[in-house]
């Protein structure tokens, strides 16, 4: 990131200027409130920002995101394919690391 961007960050946080960003969640949009340091770490990483932010890996990030915020089984099928039905409870899980802590959880069928 270039010093003049840097300064340019500074002089407008400076002059009360507020910071941030939005990600896709349930229901919608999510905001994320930026310091004026953390605008540069976002711009530099965003996906590695937000899971330090959220507290998980970027892989768990982007695995919330994937699974459209659900928890599916981790149960297999008799044919040994992976089952689809979500896990009790968790068909809308609204955190990042909601998703990674019930990884592993199991729908009623498979329970």
């Amino acid at each position: 990131m270039s010093n003049h961007l840097a300064s340019a960050i500074k002089e407008l946080a400076e002059k009360d200027v507020g910071f941030y960003v939005s990600h896709a969640a349930p229901g919608g949009q999510r905001t994320v409130l930026l310091g004026a340091q953390e605008v540069i770490a976002y711009a530099a990483d965003p996906v590695g920002f937000l899971a330090k932010h959220y507290g998980v890996s970027k892989s768990d990030y982007l695995g919330w995101h994937q699974d459209e915020y659900r928890v599916y089984c981790s149960g297999f099928t008799q044919k040994g394919a992976r089952c689809k039905a979500t896990v009790p409870g968790l068909s809308t899980v609204e955190t990042p690391k909601e998703w990674a802590e019930n990884q592993g959880g199991r729908c009623t069928l498979h329970s």
